[in-house]
C-alpha cells in the first residue's frame, strides 16, 4: 500500500488515475496541469502539492474542497488570477456589510482585567475599539472555535470606498478565501507567485484575517497577533493596527522582563542556599 505518490517533472496535463484510496501525500508539482479534477476520492490525503502548474482559475482548484483531510495546500507558481478587468461582476450580498465578529458581542473595558487596561493608556476615543480587539486577542481559541458561516467574509475594507474594478478583485479574493474556509483541516497554504497575489492590494492580510486556523502562510508562521492585526487593519485602518501592535509588543516587553526577573530571583535563592549548605557543613581532617 502506498501512502505517498510524487508525480512532478512529469509533464502531466491531466490528472487521472490516481486510484490508491489511502493515499496521504500527492506530489504533482512541476506540470502541466490546469485544473485539479479526480481527486475527490482521495478522503484521507493531507498534502497535495501542485506548485508550478498552468492553473489559472478559481474554478479549476474547487474540488480541494472535497478533500477533507487535506492539511497542506501548495498552489504557488501559478497563474490564478482574477478575470479580465474590463468584465466587472456584480457584487452578491454574501460579501456586503458583514458584522465584524469583536462587534458582535460588543465587549466593555470592564471585561478586561483592571491591570491590562490600567497598563496601556490610550485616546479616549481609541480606547474601546483597540481593547475590543484586544479582548479578541485574550480569548482567542474561545472565538475561532465558534459556529460561524464558511461562505460569509466578515474582515474585509469598506467596500462603498472601492471603485469598479477593486470591487472585482474584492469579490476574487472572497470566493478564494470561502472555497479555503471549506477545508476544515487547512493549517499550511502556499500561493506565492500567482498573479492576484501582487495584483490584489492586502492579500496577506485577508487571508490571515479570515481564515484563523492557517499556521503557515507561504513560509511564514501566523501567530494570533497577526491575525488580530490584520483584522484590525481592514475593519479599521493602519492608526488602529499600530496602536494594537504597541500594545503586543509592550507585553513582550514586560513578559520578557518578568521572566528575567524570575530567573534572577531563582539565581539568587539557590546561591543563598549553597552559601548556607557551605557555612553549615562539618570540615574533618
Amino acid at each position: 500500500m502506498h501512502l505517498f505518490r510524487y508525480l512532478q517533472n512529469n509533464d502531466i496535463s491531466v490528472i487521472e488515475n490516481i486510484d490508491c484510496m489511502s493515499l496521504v501525500i500527492l506530489n504533482l508539482s512541476n506540470n502541466k496541469i490546469k485544473k485539479i479534477e479526480n481527486l475527490h476520492h482521495l478522503k484521507f490525503l493531507q498534502t497535495l502539492n501542485v506548485s508550478n502548474n498552468l492553473i489559472e482559475d478559481i474554478e479549476d482548484i474547487k474540488e480541494v474542497a472535497q478533500l477533507e483531510n487535506l492539511s497542506h495546500l501548495d498552489l504557488s507558481y501559478n497563474n490564478i488570477n482574477f478575470e479580465k478587468e474590463n468584465e466587472v461582476k456584480n457584487l452578491p450580498d454574501c460579501v456586503r456589510n458583514f458584522p465584524d465578529i469583536c462587534s458582535e458581542k460588543k465587549s466593555t473595558l470592564n471585561e478586561i482585567k483592571n491591570e491590562q487596561v490600567e497598563e496601556y493608556s490610550m485616546e479616549e476615543n481609541n480606547n474601546e475599539t483597540i481593547m475590543d480587539y484586544f479582548n479578541f486577542y485574550v480569548n482567542f481559541h474561545e472565538e475561532i472555535t465558534k459556529n460561524e458561516n464558511p461562505n460569509i467574509i466578515k474582515y474585509h475594507q469598506n467596500i462603498q470606498n472601492m471603485d469598479q474594478l477593486a470591487k472585482k478583485k474584492f469579490f476574487f479574493i472572497c470566493e478564494f478565501i470561502i472555497l479555503l474556509k471549506k477545508i476544515k483541516n487547512l493549517k499550511t497554504l502556499f500561493v506565492k507567485h500567482n498573479p492576484f497575489v501582487n495584483k490584489f492590494k492586502y492579500t496577506t492580510k485577508y487571508l490571515i484575517a479570515n481564515i484563523p486556523n492557517i499556521v503557515f502562510l507561504d513560509d511564514k508562521k501566523i501567530k494570533k497577533e497577526d491575525i488580530c492585526l490584520a483584522r484590525i487593519f481592514l475593519k479599521k485602518g493602519a492608526i488602529e493596527e499600530n496602536e494594537l501592535k504597541k500594545i503586543f509588543e509592550q507585553k513582550k516587553i514586560d513578559k520578557y522582563k518578568n521572566l528575567t526577573e524570575k530567573f534572577h530571583n531563582f539565581l539568587l535563592k539557590k546561591s543563598e542556599s549553597m552559601e548556607n549548605q557551605s557555612k553549615g557543613a562539618i570540615i574533618i581532617d
